[in-house]
């Protein structure tokens, strides 16, 4: 079973190929803002034939010393049909939304 972050990413990757596949010659523009950042950088990794820009502020590059960790336990017990309100639960607890 995938953890919640590998979760958010195949969310976001199959977003993103949706999107290429219906538009292939224009870019894609990602927006992250610290863990969105962190998100936007590994699609942006895993895809790299895909016309992607990205738009990172404060990227939140260590999960390992993230603020929210105390927090990644209880993600793993949400069911897998909010895994897709995660990334906005997360910005409204971090005053991003």
């Amino acid at each position: 079973m995938p953890s919640v972050y590998e979760g958010l990413v195949e969310f976001v990757e199959q977003t993103v190929r949706n999107e290429h596949a219906s538009s292939p010659n224009k870019p894609i523009y990602l927006v992250g803002d610290s863990f969105g950042g962190c998100l936007a950088l590994t699609v942006a990794a895993h895809n790299p034939s895909i016309d992607l820009v990205l738009i990172l502020a404060s990227t939140a590059t260590s999960l390992e010393s993230s603020q929210l960790r105390p927090f990644f336990p209880l993600l793993e017990d949400f069911p897998d049909e909010l895994h897709t309100t995660i990334p906005y639960l997360l910005s409204f607890i971090m005053g991003c939304g």
